[in-house]
């Protein structure tokens, strides 16, 4: 497993929390997800999974 599959299974695993993580250190990581993370920030149940997609979303971006 490479590197950046692994990041991929444990963003899938953690429902997008690590995602926040990983858009501060590791953007590329988070680049090809940010239309996925943009809908769940707007569509989950969990606040705080929205509250961690909108900052990887945002951490991605700068």
């Amino acid at each position: 497993m490479t590197e950046t599959e692994l990041y991929k299974e444990l963003g899938t695993l953690t429902k997008s929390k690590m995602f926040r993580v990983l858009g501060k250190r590791r953007p590329e990581f988070v680049k090809p997800y940010l239309q996925q993370l943009n809908t769940i920030a707007e569509t989950d149940s969990n606040r705080v999974v929205r509250i961690h997609c909108q900052g990887a979303i945002k951490a991605t971006l700068q």
